[in-house]
């Protein structure tokens, strides 16, 4: 996730594309956790190929908070993020 992140921002679009290609197709296995499963879709929402409500449903389906607090920043809802990374002890960004 960081270095398609990073890729992404570096604007190296194909190459971020491609690492959550992997990612993607990882967790679509059978016995991929359901972390891994909200970590490829909130790749897919970052790369503007996936919903972020998507994303945020699978990371409270997962039980990860700061999984769902990455989401809700994602998508602007930073207050809400703020108070969950609040709750879990993290820093605020």
């Amino acid at each position: 996730e960081t270095l398609t992140t990073a890729w992404h921002d570096a604007d190296q679009i194909d190459v971020a594309r491609v690492a959550a290609d992997r990612v993607v197709e990882h967790a679509a296995d059978h016995d991929a956790t359901s972390l891994m499963r909200a970590s490829a879709a909130l790749l897919d929402a970052r790369l503007g190929r996936g919903e972020l409500s998507i994303a945020l449903a699978a990371a409270r389906d997962a039980g990860a908070p700061w999984w769902e607090a990455r989401a809700l920043r994602t998508a602007g809802a930073t207050s809400e993020a703020a108070e969950i990374e609040a709750a879990l002890g993290i820093a605020t960004p």
